[in-house]
Formats: C-alpha cells, structure tokens, sequence
C-alpha cells in the first residue's frame, strides 16, 4: 500500500524516443494508481493512524504499568488491568509489551522498507530481533 515505484522521468525519455514516458509513481501492487493522489492519500492515512495505534496504545499501558510497578498487586490494579501482567512472574510482567512491539517493529521494516530491498531488510530485522531479544542485568 504504501510501496511506490518511480515511472520514467523526463531525462530518461530520450532513450525511448517515441515511446510513452511516466512522469508519476505509481503503486508498485496496481500501477493504475498514481501515488500521492486520492485513494492513495487516503488510504496512506488510514495506514498511518493503525500505525500510530500500533506503537500508542501498547506504549501508554507499558508506562502506565511501569509508572505503577510498586502497585500491581492491589486490588484495583489487579481489577483494572491484571489481565495484562497476571500470567507473569513479577520480573516479566513487561515482556507481553516487547513481544508486541518487536511485532509492530518487523512489520514496519518490511512493509516500509520495500524499497531497500530484501537483504537489508533481513538484516534490519534480525538486529531488531537481537536487539529485542537481549537482557540486560
């Protein structure tokens, strides 16, 4: 959706002389869409609100749990928001948020990272992945 290929720019028109030349980019999963014009604005916005969801809303509750770690085994807390934690031992209560994130992380790279090509999109993930993964004592 959010991947643009660039059609042929004016310069490079001389090659193809008679030829019909792109100006625009297009969509590289329907060239019949140009990029940056209607359908496509529209739904890079939508794209990016779910994107903006994806990292909020997993972001507030782990500082809201973090800011309120001493609390967690009161009764409101474990009322309120238990679900999220209860299945933990108390030094992984934070690890349901890092599998989440390292999720929303993976597939920015590679949803995003289409035009870098798959080598180092491979490699972006795998240090992401590392990175995730890694605990420090």
């Amino acid at each position: 959706m959010l991947s643009c290929v660039s059609g042929d720019t004016v310069s490079g028109s001389e090659v193809y002389h008679t030829q019909a030349v792109a100006t625009k980019q297009y969509l590289a999963s329907d060239t019949d869409i140009v990029c940056w014009e209607g359908p496509h604005v529209a739904a890079f916005t939508v794209a990016l609100a779910v994107l903006c969801v994806w990292i909020a809303v997993p972001t507030a509750v782990f500082v809201l749990l973090y800011k309120n770690r001493r609390d967690l085994g009161s009764p409101r807390m474990v009322r309120t928001w238990g679900y999220l934690y209860a299945c933990y031992e108390d030094e992984y209560r934070t690890w349901e948020f890092a599998v989440l994130l390292r999720k929303v992380v993976v597939v920015s790279i590679v949803v995003l990272g289409r035009p870098l090509g798959p080598g180092i999109q491979q490699q972006v993930c795998t240090r992401a992945c590392c990175c995730a993964g890694a605990r420090r004592d």
